[in-house]
């Protein structure tokens, strides 16, 4: 999904064309095979676990649960991982952090939220993981076009990213 996500983003939203980077894809493309799916696959058995007898009190729990805890660290995983696969250097991978991290968390709070609900709420559990790739291939694309925004930005050697930059 995430290879699937930074094409989106270098195609549709950056309009690359044929200048499509290759080796950025290849690095999406680690990062969720290597990282992020098996994170976000341990995450949703952990949730689908939470058994509790009331269909919207469970949904409700197992939303707070999520929303506290797992964006924060997936999102400071996605940056500090990508960054270390660009080459990074420690310094340049805390200041992208430290200018991109509440941008990331930011669209990830006004997505999520609403997409968890309605599948903790309407989709059975075995089910849940296709309809949050279905919503993950435009947010991987999002990511991936945060992540490019910030090694762009007219401070590049600073890898600084505005949030207005892709409003």
């Amino acid at each position: 999904m995430f290879a699937l996500g930074d094409i989106v983003a270098q195609q549709v939203i950056e309009d690359k064309g044929k200048d499509h980077n290759f080796q950025r894809s290849l690095r999406m493309t680690i990062y969720g095979c290597c990282i992020a799916g098996p994170m976000v696959g341990t995450w949703l058995t952990f949730l689908n676990g939470i058994k509790i007898q009331h269909r919207v009190k469970g949904a409700l729990v197992r939303l707070a649960i999520d929303q506290a805890v797992f964006p924060p660290t997936l999102n400071a995983v996605f940056l500090t991982s990508i960054s270390l696969l660009e080459g990074r250097t420690f310094a340049e991978i805390k200041e992208k952090f430290r200018t991109s991290y509440l941008a990331a968390l930011s669209g990830s709070y006004r997505i999520w939220p609403f997409v968890n609900l309605v599948s903790f709420l309407y989709i059975p559990a075995p089910y849940r993981p296709f309809a949050n790739n279905a919503v993950a291939i435009g947010w991987n694309a999002y990511l991936s076009y945060l992540n490019q925004k910030a090694l762009k930005h007219p401070a590049a050697e600073k890898h600084t990213f505005s949030e207005q930059a892709i409003a």
